[in-house]
């Protein structure tokens, strides 16, 4: 009998390499390390880069946040600090109404205690129908003016006056009417809870402007209300307080939780966002 045949490569199906080595060998090989190198060179680079631009944008996002709530506390600072003057307008306020000063005096008073503060109205409302007060109207926007009214048995009369130099002058005819300063809620709402009280946003007629209206009742030793002591504040006067915020094209807004705007910066709205 004659021997088997040996196979061309002189190897037999026993002596063949394992799977796993001729991988190796593969990989191993002169051109596969030309390859793979630049290939595994570029997946780092690529994992890298995307690590670093999700690392950049979470550092941006958080300096962003930390910069809006910077500013919203800031904002808040100053529009808590205009509606805090109320306390020693009020007490000044609460001193005139308490005092038998004449009414051309009084309302020259009344007019330099609110001079220069984000007020747009301030009375002082007595019981018998008397109301000492000062004003900016649609006409007179810059202009602090004042006023007296004074309800009779039929009817109304309000006279303005003007102060220039310090000396309050009488200007024009008297006007009549049928208001009655006694029946607005300011007055109603501050008597009857007989402590400070802030009212809901409104527009108010002399100015067509929104704003909030405070109101504090001055009572006597026994707690009976001697008057109503009103102060205004309209949109305009607030958002004058809005600081710049510190990202471009931001803008800060003050409304109240029912979504009312109370306060927003005079700057023009970008045409992006027309």
């Amino acid at each position: 009998m004659g021997d088997a045949a040996v196979p061309a490569s002189g190897l037999t199906s026993g002596d063949r390499a394992p799977p796993v080595a001729r991988i190796a060998r593969l990989f191993a090989s002169p051109a596969a390390v030309l390859v793979i190198l630049p290939a595994l060179v570029i997946a780092a680079g690529v994992t890298v880069m995307l690590l670093g631009r999700r690392a950049t944008q979470d550092t941006a996002e958080n300096m962003a946040k930390n910069q809006c709530v910077a500013t919203a506390q800031a904002v808040r600072g100053d529009v808590e600090s205009a509606v805090d003057q109320a306390d020693p307008v009020f007490k000044m306020m609460s001193g005139l109404a308490n005092s038998a000063m004449p009414t051309q005096d009084a309302l020259s008073r009344l007019h330099d205690i609110v001079i220069g503060r984000p007020v747009t109205n301030a009375s002082i409302v007595f019981p018998i129908g008397v109301m000492w007060q000062t004003f900016r109207d649609k006409e007179h926007p810059k202009e602090t003016r004042v006023q007296e009214t004074r309800v009779g048995d039929t009817q109304t009369t309000r006279t303005s006056f003007e102060i220039i130099d310090g000396d309050t002058k009488q200007m024009g005819d008297v006007e009549i009417s049928d208001y009655d300063p006694r029946t607005r809620p300011y007055y109603i709402e501050a008597v009857k809870a007989k402590k400070r009280v802030w009212l809901p946003p409104r527009v108010f007629s002399s100015s067509g402007k929104t704003g909030v209206t405070v109101a504090e009742p001055v009572l006597t030793p026994t707690g009976e209300v001697a008057a109503v002591l009103v102060l205004d504040y309209d949109a305009a006067e607030l958002s004058a307080l809005l600081r710049q915020p510190p990202l471009a094209g931001a803008r800060s807004v003050v409304f109240t939780r029912d979504g009312t705007i109370l306060a927003y910066p005079s700057a023009q709205v970008p045409e992006a966002a027309i």
